[in-house]
């Protein structure tokens, strides 16, 4: 039996001995084989009282030092009912048959103790710490898993796809962590239940359990702030409403009219996303999940010789889960859901104006039945999804120019999985399914393609596990890249009988350990991932703006290939806990259409990615955390000389993304401190105040806890990583270099060092 069972086992002869009824139960496993059981209520018709059973495990290593069961009871009688039987681990097991290497299950609590840009640490971000994962640089917030574009990613919440998971450059992502429960990545063995997606799948769902009373927890920050509220309904219901919102907005404006430059020029950006999720349990075996959001983006620039323009992008996602067990071993769970996704560039001159709009509706159904029987899990069902899209296609007014874009194009795509967990002996696991995936474009083709997905895991010890995974993944959603900015200048396209789907052909192994105490784990691994029917533009973001627009014109669809090895050494308890990861990486494509097929970088390739995290609790009221990320500096095009074509300056270029730009580094610190409570002085540690707080909650008495301060500072060290080179002319004024002219490069960063303080607050 694994130790996380026998952790179950103890919690369970703790309640038993210490009374019948319900109660609240924290399990802290400080050692293997031993757990510490404190518990709230004694018994129905008590009061909440301090009691601590402590138990010893023998499938473990066992503590000679530990008794068997020993009990402390101070009970006060005053008749109280809790409400719940909540155990909490502290401490995995020996290597488990669920485990899958290359999934990462993000603990929210850690998250919030990590430094941030701009105070607030996002979800998002802390995955950029982590093998194999990648970023452009300091302009974007998505997710380059293993080489592949962020937009081969599959991004849901509750079941509902995010198109752009990004605000304010990168800085946040769409995800409150205030109104989340759980946040996974898969990027090894992808479930068959997940299709659409080349890349990792992100999975973000949100809280399942309905407040028992009106509760607000939230963060203010200097440059945003957010607020999520549970507010009970009656019975086994409630709400929880979300919300943030930005106010950098008024220091853009200041920024921008201080300048010399441009005395006229004017900045503004505003963001705010909106969160309302219902929690029903209407019986023992059903719960009911509703969920919307909605957030939006505006980047405007104006007053710069009377042109101006902006950016405005934005999601809006709703879906309704429903859950329901039939027995011990059977549960079906039914999801309805709709997305849409906004994109908008536009640029004006005096009357003349011009916008590049786009869109992605889609609506979908999953079934999803998971059931198990003699030592097998199987889980089986289908999905549908219908896509609307709204092509990138230009609209012009002004100087006898016309254009009102293009007609949406409308495809339904649907799928068949199945998938089974079979422990075939106690050291070997083996999962794998199959999806069948199709494509149906209105009046034009059918795709259809079948999609295996395989996992082997053999246990070489109860700590260690060698893991080989394997899969093809089908995409009919496309991104073409027009720029590599960081701004949501990119536009999609479905396949079509022009547009060949997308197609990845994966294949990872690795091997991880733990050491005896469970303190410290290393992982090893390595990926290669074969890609068809990529896509490049060769006419850029600029290039688009013209009245001849052709949206199939100048795409390239060539091959990719990515691999690479990832290290990951992770220590996960005691008083410092951290992590460091080291990925070494190849992203290469070729195009025929581009230097004659030759393979080259892609630009967001970063060769080398070493990133080191650390978190230590100097007391029960302060800890301090500091990243470190060192990387290779991303591929581009070098202007090698610039020529005059009558009055028209025209740039040569060297060999496409053959050159680099200068490494990445940067330092974040943080230190939280969470601030004593008036009440609950008496109970010492910050753990068992908030065990006391959890308590009387639960007896209907309110608990004003005074929250925590994050001082923060992102690049410590001041470091101007640039984001892009300008190539300009040295026309030599100096005597010495009179009448010589010189190619010169102009690096551009973004941020330089940002201290920050936030405060964060749960009542």
């Amino acid at each position: 039996m694994s130790t996380g069972r026998h952790h179950i086992l103890l919690a369970l002869v703790a309640l038993v001995a210490l009374a019948p009824g319900n109660a609240i139960a924290h399990v802290n496993a400080n050692s293997p084989g031993n757990a510490n059981i404190s518990r709230n209520a004694l018994a129905r018709g008590y009061a909440p009282s301090d009691t601590t059973t402590s138990a010893t495990s023998s499938a473990t290593r066992p503590n000679p030092n530990a008794t068997d069961v020993t009990r402390t009871d101070t009970v006060d009688i005053t008749a109280t009912r809790l409400d719940a039987v909540s155990v909490m681990a502290a401490r995995p097991s020996a290597m488990g048959a669920t485990e899958v290497l290359g999934d990462i299950e993000l603990g929210l609590s850690t998250i919030s103790r990590l430094p941030g840009l701009a105070g607030s640490a996002d979800p998002m971000r802390t995955l950029q710490l982590m093998p194999g994962i990648q970023t452009t640089g300091e302009v974007s917030g998505g997710l380059y898993v293993r080489g592949s574009t962020n937009a081969h990613n599959l991004v849901e919440l509750n079941g509902a796809r995010i198109y752009n998971s990004s605000h304010l450059l990168g800085i946040f992502s769409v995800f409150n962590d205030g109104n989340l429960s759980s946040f996974s990545l898969h990027k090894s063995y992808i479930p068959p239940r997940y299709g659409g997606g080349l890349g990792g799948v992100v999975s973000a769902g949100t809280l399942t359990s309905p407040p028992r009373r009106l509760s607000a927890s939230g963060e203010v920050g200097l440059i945003a702030s957010r607020l999520t509220l549970g507010v009970p309904t009656g019975g086994a219901s409630g709400l929880y409403l979300s919300g943030r919102a930005t106010y950098v907005d008024p220091i853009l404006r200041m920024v921008s009219g201080s300048s010399k430059k441009h005395e006229d020029m004017r900045l503004g950006y505003n963001m705010y996303d909106l969160g309302l999720t219902f929690v029903g349990e209407p019986s023992d075996r059903d719960r009911v999940t509703a969920n919307l959001y909605h957030g939006a983006d505006r980047l405007s620039i104006g007053g710069i010789y009377d042109s101006g323009g902006g950016i405005d992008w934005g999601n809006s996602a709703g879906s309704v889960v429903w859950e329901h067990s039939f027995a011990k071993r059977h549960k079906l769970s039914q999801t309805v859901w709709a997305s849409r996704y906004d994109n908008g560039i536009e640029a004006d001159h005096g009357s003349v104006s011009l916008s590049m709009p786009s869109s992605i509706t889609d609506v979908g159904y999953k079934a999803l039945v998971e059931s198990r029987r003699d030592g097998i899990s199987w889980e089986w069902g289908l999905d549908y999804t219908l896509h609307i899209v709204g092509l990138q296609y230009p609209v012009f007014s002004g100087y006898f120019l016309t254009g009102s874009g293009a007609p949406a194009v409308t495809t339904h795509e649907a799928g068949l999985f199945a998938e089974a967990v079979w422990q075939i002996s106690p050291t070997v696991d083996l999962r794998g399914g199959l999806r069948a995936s199709m494509l149906v474009h209105t009046r034009e083709k059918i795709y259809a393609s079948p999609e295996p997905r395989l996992n082997l895991t053999v246990r070489t010890g109860a700590l260690s596990a060698v893991s080989v995974s394997a899969g093809i993944q089908q995409q009919y959603m496309n991104q073409v890249t027009a720029s590599n900015t960081g701004f949501p200048t990119d536009f999609w396209m479905p396949t079509s009988s022009l547009v060949p789907p997308q197609r990845g052909y994966s294949l990872s192994a690795g091997y991880r350990r733990r050491t005896r105490d469970r303190v410290w784990e290393f992982s090893a691994e390595l990926y290669y991932k074969a890609l068809t029917g990529q896509m490049e533009s060769r006419k850029g973001m600029i290039g688009n703006f013209n009245s001849a627009y052709d949206i199939y014109e100048g795409i390239e669809y060539g091959r990719g290939r990515n691999f690479g090895l990832e290290l990951l050494v992770d220590k996960k308890y005691g008083r410092l806990s951290g992590w460091l990861s080291y990925t070494l990486g190849w992203a290469l494509r070729s195009f025929p259409g581009i230097e004659g097929g030759r393979w080259f970088s892609m630009a967001y390739e970063r060769r080398h990615d070493l990133s080191l995290t650390a978190i230590y609790k100097i007391s029960d009221r302060w800890s301090v955390s500091s990243s470190f990320v060192f990387a290779t500096g991303n591929a581009y095009t070098p202007v090698l000389g610039v020529y005059m074509m009558g009055e028209v300056a025209v740039n040569e270029y060297g060999p496409h993304n053959s050159a680099r730009m200068p490494p990445y580094h940067r330092m974040d610190v943080a230190a939280v401190w969470d601030i004593p409570s008036v009440r609950g002085r008496d109970s010492g540690a910050a753990g068992r105040a908030s065990a006391s707080r959890a308590a009387g909650r639960a007896a209907g008495r309110r608990s004003w806890d005074p929250g925590r301060l994050t001082f923060s500072v992102y690049n410590l060290y001041a470091r101007k990583n640039p984001i892009a080179f300008y190539a300009y002319l040295n026309m030599g004024d100096s005597e010495s270099a009179a009448g010589t002219v010189t190619l010169q490069r102009r690096p551009s960063a973004l941020y330089s060092i940002i201290p920050s303080v936030s405060y964060s607050f749960d009542f």
